[in-house]
């Protein structure tokens, strides 16, 4: 035969119901057959037996072979009846061979063997002939057989009261799992209403939805309830009411929800309104809100995108839902003051009107462009202009990455300072005995940093120095720097000129001479340079 590929098998049990006469061992099998994931059509040889196990040995009774079964669209029917096999209350397995009808090999196992449940156990009911029930009477279970009993006796549950039938224990409606606690428990299938109360026959009242709302006073569609809310056709009428807790937590006259409020229309409060747990009034707040722990206390909503929020940190995030930081502000558009700004612990106070903007901080101000700062007032007091957090602000001065136009005069009460790589100002100054020991230097400025400016001799072999030859070393390369010097001579009879130039292997040192050019005679002399 060809191999089947069975994918799934799904099995309902119904007894046999044959009134006036023994029910008898015989129940219904209904199943469906699957081969290659399509539902099976044709004739197939189904093998039944059962078992006291599911995968073990332990057959009770004989095999039934049912030839030639009709399936069609996967689905198929038939009666089993294994004679006398005792269904005394242990667990009993069904097991399910199958081939093609047209077929004489060997039957396929469907595996696992699958349990019978109760159902197949009410053939129990033939033994009952002998003690069936009348009018009035009930069966009952004494441990070994079924027996009549009149309502209202024995451990039934069941008893008269209050005009008709009472139930005396917890209830459950529905096929689905309840829990436990509840004395009526109401289980709907999924997407299915669970309760709906009609008066007069006719109308319905009341609806619990399958969106887990609830309807009052007409009949509501699932769509018309709110999804886990109420929604009421008539007026509603409260005192001193309490939904979700005790009652005595409800003020007098007044309403305590614990849970969600829907207004689909306008909701006014003509007084003080505390939101959240142990929210109260101090002074003449009009409205307080109380968030629980790690819960944001409020959060406004346009076209379902957060235009506002008040964070857990105490920060307040408008325009979006950036996290601030805390207590802090962040703004995702423009801000417009109509009046001035005060940020940081500043307390503005004089006769005077106040300024438009008061910054009171540390490092009070800092603006960046495209994520590189350009603007910085430090703590040092100093401002820096066109660099990020890296570049040096003077304390209590100016420093500009870039250049610097002015449409009127500078005044400096301070040094000027410049990079060393720019010009502009003169970036050092010197005046010095340029000759013989001693060279004593008579004045100096560095604008680049704070080193010091140095005069040293030119020594020839043999330890001596050179007459109107010196050597000037600078804290900084001046190799891109222009150099300009003035000789003064020490008498009236020669003309004195002094030249430099940038030492071999170095940057930072200066090698200059002092003569006449009419000679070329060297004399020490009194240089001024100036470095630009």
């Amino acid at each position: 035969m060809n191999k089947l590929k069975l994918i799934i098998i799904l099995t309902s049990m119904l007894v046999s119901t044959v009134f006036a006469a023994p029910v008898g061992s015989r129940f219904s099998y209904q199943g469906q057959l699957q081969v290659s994931n399509s539902a099976a059509n044709g004739l197939y040889d189904l093998h039944f037996s059962i078992w006291d196990n599911v995968s073990g040995m332990g057959q009770l009774g004989g095999d039934l072979i049912l030839d030639d079964v009709d399936v069609v669209n996967g689905l198929f029917s038939v009666e089993l009846d294994f004679g006398d096999v005792p269904f005394d209350g242990d667990d009993v397995f069904l097991e399910i061979r199958i081939r093609e009808g047209v077929s004489t090999g060997s039957f396929t196992f469907i595996s696992p063997r699958q349990r019978i449940n109760a159902t197949p156990y009410a053939t129990q009911a033939e033994f009952l002939a002998a003690n069936g029930a009348t009018t009035g009477q009930i069966l009952q279970f004494d441990g070994t057989n079924w027996v009549a009993a009149n309502i209202g006796t024995g451990t039934s549950p069941w008893s008269p009261g209050f005009g008709g039938t009472q139930y005396i224990g917890d209830v459950v409606i529905g096929d689905l799992v309840a829990s436990a606690g509840d004395t009526l428990q109401i289980l709907s299938q999924v997407n299915e209403s669970p309760l709906r109360i009609l008066v007069g026959g006719v109308g319905t009242r009341f609806r619990v939805s399958k969106n887990g709302g609830t309807g009052v006073g007409a009949n509501y569609s699932d769509g018309q309830i709110p999804a886990n809310g109420l929604r009421v056709a008539g007026n509603v009428q409260l005192g001193k009411t309490s939904i979700g807790s005790s009652p005595d937590l409800a003020p007098g006259n007044g309403l305590n929800v614990e849970g969600t409020v829907l207004a689909k229309s306008d909701m006014k409060v003509y007084r003080n309104l505390a939101i959240g747990p142990n929210a109260s009034f101090a002074g003449s707040t009009s409205l307080q809100i109380n968030s629980e722990s790690g819960r944001s206390p409020l959060r406004i909503k346009i076209n379902n995108s957060t235009k506002m929020r008040i964070y857990t940190n105490g920060g307040t995030s408008l325009g979006g839902n950036t996290t601030p930081e805390t207590n802090g502000l962040v703004v995702q558009g423009t801000v417009l003051a109509r009046s001035h700004v005060e940020i940081g612990n500043v307390n503005i106070s004089g006769s005077g009107a106040p300024p438009e903007l008061a910054i009171n901080g540390v490092n009070p101000l800092s603006v960046q462009v495209n994520g590189t700062t350009r603007l910085n007032v430090s703590d040092v007091g100093g401002v820096g202009i066109g660099g990020n957090s890296g570049f040096q602000i003077p304390q209590n001065g100016l420093y500009v990455n870039g250049d610097a136009k002015l449409n009127s005069d500078l005044i400096l009460t301070g040094k000027p300072k410049q990079d060393i790589n720019s010009h502009g100002f003169a970036k050092a100054g010197i005046k010095f005995h340029c000759g013989n020991l001693p060279l004593p230097i008579f004045n100096s400025f560095n604008n680049i940093n704070s080193g010091s400016i140095l005069v040293l001799p030119h020594v020839i072999p043999g330890g001596s120095s050179t007459v109107g030859v010196c050597r000037i070393q600078f804290p900084f390369p001046i190799g891109n720097l222009f150099i300009q010097t003035r000789t003064d001579a020490e008498s009236d009879l020669y003309i004195r000129a002094t030249t430099c130039k940038i030492k071999s292997g170095s940057s930072t040192v200066l090698e200059c001479g002092s003569q006449s050019p009419d000679t070329g005679t060297f004399f020490n002399s009194i240089v001024t340079m100036l470095l630009f």
